[in-house]
């Protein structure tokens, strides 16, 4: 067999590599940037709970400490739902952040469609470097063809 076919797999093989690495990069870097984005809301959210009289527990609860209300509304300001709003408003956004998470793994763990490019049990050149890219490139659970999520 001629070098020139021996090597034109692993040329390949080194491509679908520096594809893949920078596609996990862009992924990774979207993933640091979008759960970043999601701490600031939620910290700010909570500064905000804070300032308005609220303490915030463990289990997420919103609850309205007078000793905060110094400088934010009193009881009487703070009416009978301000606790379930603040404690419902917290809920969604950690519920978003969850949702963006759940986003990120699966950009990350998806096996796309390759199109036969790949070698098996190689490196895949065709990975989405997108959250949006990944979600678009995989077609939905009821096609036959679903890929298996990486391991």
């Amino acid at each position: 067999m001629p070098t020139a076919h021996r090597a034109a797999p692993t040329l390949e093989e080194f491509a679908s590599a520096r594809d893949e690495a920078r596609a996990v990069g862009r992924l990774l870097d979207e993933a640091y940037e979008t759960l970043q984005d999601h701490k600031r809301r939620l910290e700010r959210l909570r500064d905000q709970a804070r300032d308005a009289g609220m303490t915030i527990s463990s289990t997420r609860r919103s609850t309205h400490d007078p000793d905060r209300s110094l400088t934010g509304p009193g009881p009487a300001v703070v009416g009978p739902h301000a606790e379930t709003e603040w404690t419902e408003r917290i809920a969604r956004a950690i519920q978003d952040t969850r949702d963006a998470d759940h986003n990120l793994r699966f950009a990350l763990r998806t096996d796309p469609p390759d199109d036969g490019r790949c070698l098996a049990d190689g490196f895949d050149g065709a990975l989405a470097g997108s959250t949006g890219a990944a979600h678009a490139a995989v077609p939905p659970p009821s096609t036959p063809s679903w890929p298996a999520a990486r391991s």
